[in-house]
């Protein structure tokens, strides 16, 4: 039986995002390691560098807090730059 993870933010403009996840897995942050895409739960938080999934550039997420769930879609977790630790990618 799958677990059931389900977070809902709310975008700018006060809608819900909904979100559910039927798997989790360990990110071990590369500067060449290109991962399956999904969504990044961070565990304690930091500062996080990223490839959304589709973009090339990386992207810098400052002050992530312990426990937050990213609405973003991402391939790749930098080691460079990244200090958040205890990351998951949702899928």
């Amino acid at each position: 039986m799958l677990s059931r993870k389900e977070t809902i933010i709310y975008n700018p403009a006060g809608k819900p995002v909904i979100f559910e996840a039927s798997s989790a897995k360990v990110v071990t942050p590369s500067d060449s390691t290109i991962l399956e895409q999904g969504r990044l739960y961070v565990g304690t938080g930091g500062t996080v560098v990223v490839v959304l999934a589709n973009d090339s550039s990386t992207a810098t997420f400052t002050n992530v807090p312990d426990g937050s769930i990213l609405p973003i879609l991402v391939i790749q977790v930098y080691t460079t730059g990244t200090t958040a630790s205890d990351i998951l990618i949702l899928r």
